[in-house]
C-alpha cells in the first residue's frame, strides 16, 4: 500500500467514531478506484443472451439457478413462462410455454434438489412446482 493511502486510512481509521460507516466506505471505494491502476472490480460484463432470449414477452429473469453443469434461468412470460438452459455456449429453452398452461406466468424460483431441478410457478388460481430430470418435466403438487 503506498504511504498517502496508508495516512489517509489511518486517519480515517482514528476517526472513525465521527464518520458514518457509509461515508467511509465511500471514500474509500471512490479512493481506490482512481489509486490502484487495474482494480479487480474494473472488470465488464457482458450479456450472454439475446434480449428475452428471442422473445418480447419473456419481460424478467426472475430466477437462476445451476444444475448438472448448466446453468437455468426463469423468465415472466404473460402468455406462460419458460425455463432456459445455458451450456456455457449457447441457451436453448426447456419447457413448454407455461408448462403447458398460460396462466403459469412467471417462474419464481428454481433450485437442485436430489439430483433434479425444481421451479416455483406463480399462477394466479395456485402455485406449482415442477420437477425436471434432465429430460422432462412433471407437476409434484397439486393446483
Amino acid at each position: 500500500m503506498r504511504k498517502p493511502l496508508k495516512k489517509i486510512i489511518k486517519n480515517l481509521w482514528k476517526n472513525r467514531n465521527r464518520i458514518s460507516t457509509v461515508a467511509l466506505s465511500l471514500v474509500l471505494t471512490v479512493f481506490s478506484a482512481f489509486y490502484f491502476p487495474n482494480p479487480a472490480y474494473a472488470l465488464t460484463w457482458s450479456q450472454s443472451n439475446t434480449d428475452g432470449f428471442g422473445d418480447v414477452s419473456n419481460s424478467v429473469v426472475y430466477s437462476l439457478a445451476t444444475y448438472g453443469g448448466n446453468l437455468y434461468a426463469g423468465v415472466y412470460n404473460a402468455g406462460g413462462t419458460e425455463v432456459w438452459e445455458y451450456d456455457g455456449a449457447s441457451w436453448a429453452q426447456v419447457n413448454t410455454d407455461g408448462f403447458g398452461d398460460a396462466g403459469n406466468v412467471e417462474v419464481s424460483s428454481l433450485a437442485a434438489y436430489g439430483g433434479n431441478l425444481y421451479a416455483g410457478v406463480y399462477n394466479a388460481g395456485g402455485a406449482e412446482v415442477w420437477e425436471y430430470d434432465g429430460a422432462s418435466w412433471s407437476q409434484v403438487n397439486s393446483d
